[in-house]
């Protein structure tokens, strides 16, 4: 439900960042701000900073950064909304919504409470019903003990087709309401019937613990039925953003850094029980990009556990390229043939599983070591076609770090060297479409802000006495980052005392950047003339790479014209050269040239 952006600034203006944070992790004073360990990674020496003034927080160490609302998110990891309920909640502000809005937010509760209820009664005919004897069975041959049951908040399903009719006219639940939370489903002739049915339950929970879905295992043997059946997609359940036990693993994963995933429930208990508290596994579907954003809001690490059959591997590469795309770093630990984690940690115990994950390795040398059980590699054909496949694999990579660490690997491991992998992955690259400029391709916004922009905007925040003076001779086309040029609207705007509300609004790695500017408090001088003289220098940096990249597009499009065409282009490039030889001359002559 969207928020005006009235009441998140009196939110904002109400939730004293320092006051919020401080509730969190001890700060202390340090001149005009704050200071403290940084909660988002580890560290010995202080690198996180709150700026009472301007109302937001940076590490210096891991980059991290906003204002109070994204602080809430990234520490108690929510999402934006959350984090804003939190926040009224604490400093009194009433959110105000629309009837319509208002009554949505019922019908969730309601869901909410119809999964914590059927939960409760799953779970008590497991533990005591004579129906579930074959379930208890089950789980007595799988060691897991009634500990298990209550910690993870197993349950059972009995058999019938009308019993959570039964449960919802006792519990006060229409029968609207368990459909909508997927407990109840409709045959063809539209008759509804009970969705789970002699199943073992294993409750699905958001981030906040909340329960929002079941996975049903069948217990018994069944031919026509599904081995396990999930909850549709309801309005607190989509599959593709939710993974199995993240509400409990969230805690390990941020403090590692990594994130172990498993292909099953059963295995996510299984480690978790033997110690490795930071799995998780996805609900019997492929992984997707939302998957990968949530762990991402965690994690810099993936740790793929898979099986050793085709299967497993497959599922592996195609997991480490969403996960490329993601930013996140990949590696693959593989399992003995014919184990997954709950088996071999119930043969073996818990010392065999941290052997295997002691032996990950990187994506590259995973996918060269399978495609070399595939392809002979002593002849060109099959080395060939490996070298292609990984390099696919590495231009999911969005970082040049990245790439340039895995064609190193790739290297080493073919014995080809880099410059021709390199020139391969350029080669292989998708083309740029037809309609797309040649003249200006804009940065993604992964990529570092150009040092002249960042100095920039940095100079605009610190000394808003020069934005005017800037706006005489930098537009915001002259920028090439999408973040920059959002912020530098934003201040021409004159949002300097409050940038990091107006940052919010152009999304999260702008507002990362606008506390990272804010954050730097360095000094250029004890006058305004050092300002002055700074911003004169960044405005003709960044002119003059405008004006190059200008007179670059203009002489690669005079090759082709012809006539007065031609010469019209011959005159323009002649002036930009012009302006080029003035900035060389300093400041007032290029002024005089730069005038928007």
């Amino acid at each position: 439900m969207p928020v005006s952006r009235q009441i998140l600034d009196e939110i904002r203006a109400r939730a004293d960042i320092v006051d919020v944070i401080g509730s969190y992790i001890t700060l202390k004073r340090a001149g005009n701000s704050y200071k403290a360990l940084c909660p988002f990674h580890r560290e010995k020496t202080p690198s996180f900073t709150v700026h009472p003034a301007r109302q937001v927080f940076h590490c210096f160490g891991c980059g991290a950064g906003g204002d109070v609302f994204k602080f809430v998110m990234q520490h108690e990891n929510v999402e934006f909304m959350d984090a804003v309920r939190l926040l009224a909640q604490r400093v009194g502000v009433d959110l105000q919504f629309t009837d319509a809005e208002r009554s949505e937010a019922v019908r969730k509760d309601t869901l909410y409470k119809a999964h914590e209820e059927a939960a409760r009664f799953y779970q008590e005919v497991l533990l005591r019903h004579p129906s579930a004897e074959a379930a208890r069975a089950y789980l007595r041959e799988r060691q897991l003990g009634p500990e298990v049951v209550e910690q993870f908040g197993l349950g059972y399903a009995p058999g019938g087709f009308d019993i959570m009719e039964r449960f919802a006219e006792k519990r006060g639940f229409s029968l609207d309401h368990l459909e909508a939370a997927g407990l109840i489903a409709r045959n063809e002739q539209g008759r509804r019937y009970d969705r789970f049915r002699e199943r073992l339950m294993f409750p699905i929970r958001d981030l906040l613990g909340r329960i929002i879905a079941f996975s049903g295992r069948i217990i018994g043997k069944d031919d026509r039925a599904a081995k396990y059946l999930n909850s549709p997609e309801t309005p607190l359940f989509r599959k593709s953003r939710t993974l199995f036990a993240m509400d409990r693993a969230r805690k390990s994963i941020i403090e590692a850094r990594t994130c172990l995933l498993c292909e099953g429930q059963i295995d996510v208990i299984r480690c978790h029980l033997a110690g490795f508290t930071n799995a998780v596994a996805a609900l019997g579907t492929a992984l997707t990009e939302e998957h990968a954003a949530v762990i991402k809001r965690h994690a810099d690490h993936v740790v793929l556990l898979m099986d050793a059959d085709t299967a497993g591997q497959n599922s592996a590469l195609r997991s480490a390229e969403i996960f490329l795309d993601a930013e996140l770093s990949v590696s693959v630990a593989v399992l003995p043939v014919g184990e997954d984690p709950d088996s071999l940690i119930m043969k073996r115990g818990a010392d065999a599983l941290r052997a295997v994950l002691e032996k990950t390795r990187s994506v590259v040398m995973f996918q060269v070591d399978v495609l070399a059980a595939r392809e002979d590699m002593t002849q060109d054909a099959g080395l060939r076609r490996v070298a292609r496949a990984v390099l696919d694999t590495v231009r999911h990579a969005s970082s040049e770090v990245q790439r340039t660490r895995m064609l190193r690997e790739l290297s080493t491991r073919l014995g080809i060297p880099e410059h021709i992998l390199r020139e391969d992955l350029r080669r292989g690259a998708t083309p740029m479409p037809a309609n797309r400029s040649v003249a200006s391709p804009e940065p993604a916004p992964t990529e570092p802000v150009p040092r002249e922009e960042r100095e920039l905007l940095w100079l605009m925040v610190h000394y808003p006495e020069i934005i005017e003076f800037i706006a005489q001779y930098i537009a915001v086309n002259h920028l090439r980052d999408p973040r920059a040029r959002a912020l530098f609207e934003a201040l021409l705007r004159g949002s300097d005392t409050d940038l990091a509300a107006a940052a919010r609004e152009a999304g999260d790695t702008c507002l990362n950047l606008a506390a990272e500017l804010m954050a730097d408090e360095r000094r250029i001088g004890a006058d305004g003339e050092a300002a002055q003289r700074a911003a004169e220098a960044i405005v003709i940096a960044i002119r003059r790479r405008a004006i190059e990249q200008e007179m670059r597009l203009k002489t690669r499009l005079r090759e082709t014209a012809d006539g007065d065409e031609k010469e019209r282009f011959n005159e323009e490039i002649a002036d930009l050269r012009y302006a080029l030889i003035a900035l060389r001359e300093g400041w007032e002559r290029a002024s005089l040239v730069l005038a928007l």
